[in-house]
């Protein structure tokens, strides 16, 4: 409830700037392809992949920006949740920096990473998705267990296609995964079902 009052009393004055960070390590070519595809609908000046997905272009280009959307690695620290980190590509950036981040300007914050949305047991509020909340995002996607590269990439095109075609935040990630789940030949539920909306839709 706590989380809930405090997304509804936040007041955006929304940029027109997308900022989009993904693949920091080389690692997660689903990130990377999911970053280029997302670009499409959005052409961002503001793409930072692999070796330039670092803390100084996120910091730097954070606060301008209506949506920002981080597709990397994330870790859940269960023994110390403030030091539960997001990876860039020159250093981890951990809960409690994510509390000070000035988001005053964003709509739209999406962790598309590990455990984002999950806290520890009897602190499940204590998560890196209530963090950039507090920060001032009114809306934040993120993620309740370990999530797949490649279903991640497919959920996150089709979401931010929704949202081009006029769906609320809410309405175009159930869309988006409703369709995964029509085609679930390819995909089992568990890969990506993970992804839930946090704020204001």
């Amino acid at each position: 409830m706590y989380l809930y009052n405090l997304v509804y009393n936040i007041k955006s004055t929304s940029s027109e700037n997308s900022l989009l960070i993904g693949d920091p390590d080389g690692s997660l070519p689903g990130a990377r392809k999911e970053v280029e595809e997302i670009n499409t609908y959005f052409n961002s000046n503001h793409v930072y992949l692999g070796k330039e997905a670092t803390i100084a272009n996120f910091l730097n280009n954070a606060e301008n920006s209506k949506i920002i959307h981080l597709a990397t690695h994330g870790y859940l620290d269960r023994k110390s949740l403030k030091d539960s980190w997001l990876l860039f590509a020159d250093e981890k950036f951990n809960m409690s920096q994510a509390f000070n981040l000035p988001l005053g300007n964003t709509d739209l914050v999406v962790l598309s990473a590990c455990e984002t949305g999950f806290g520890g047991e009897g602190l499940e509020y204590a998560t890196l998705a209530r963090a950039f909340s507090n920060a001032g995002a009114p809306t934040v996607i993120a993620t309740l267990w370990q999530v797949n590269d490649d279903a991640s990439q497919q959920l996150m095109t089709m979401m931010y296609k929704n949202l081009g075609n006029g769906m609320n935040k809410f309405e175009a990630l159930a869309s988006a995964q409703r369709t995964l789940l029509q085609n679930g030949v390819i995909i089992h539920p568990s890969l990506w079902s993970s992804y839930i909306p946090i704020g204001r839709p």
